[in-house]
């Protein structure tokens, strides 16, 4: 016969297995699912990298395009200014060539063959025009708002106090 010892180790042979198997479940269980979180955790990292990089990127993207619209916007006011500086010379040497040309009339004759001459000249699609200020802040030529001529515009505010 079988003594108690030899049973309980018998036992312990049956039973032992299937608490091996379940602590083997128990164990690949809890890995899997630690497998699984760190994966889960991985991913949601690998997203958040992947849209700070991407909004990185856009932020750099549209740093060099305003400041391209801004070297633009100086160069075009670069040329602009020049452009006006040009158009004034022109206004000078038509102003000039008037008066050397008709030195024998009156000033106020010569003035007003100026102004005929410069009112009506437009440039830049017609937003462009001459006008003349004389030197204590009388307009003596506005060909857009005629009712300002003869008018001192010294103190003259626009509807921004400018």
């Amino acid at each position: 016969m079988i003594n108690k010892d030899e049973k309980n180790i018998l036992n312990l042979l049956k039973i032992g297995p299937f608490f091996v198997i379940l602590f083997s479940l128990l164990i690949t269980y809890v890995m899997i699912e630690n497998n699984n979180q760190n994966f889960e955790n991985e991913i949601e990292r690998a997203k958040e990298d992947s849209l700070h990089q991407k909004k990185e990127l856009i932020k750099k993207e549209v740093d060099k395009v305003l400041s391209l619209i801004e070297n633009e916007k100086q160069l075009t006011i670069k040329k602009l200014k020049g452009n006006i500086k040009q158009r004034v010379y022109t206004a000078h040497t038509i102003a000039t060539s008037i008066y050397n040309e008709n030195r024998d009339k009156p000033d106020n004759q010569i003035k007003k063959m100026i102004k005929d001459a410069l009112r009506n000249v437009r440039f830049y699609d017609n937003r462009g025009y001459f006008f003349i200020y004389d030197m204590k802040g009388t307009n003596v030529l506005h060909p857009i708002l005629t009712n300002f001529e003869k008018k001192n515009l010294l103190d003259f505010q626009d509807s921004k106090s400018k």
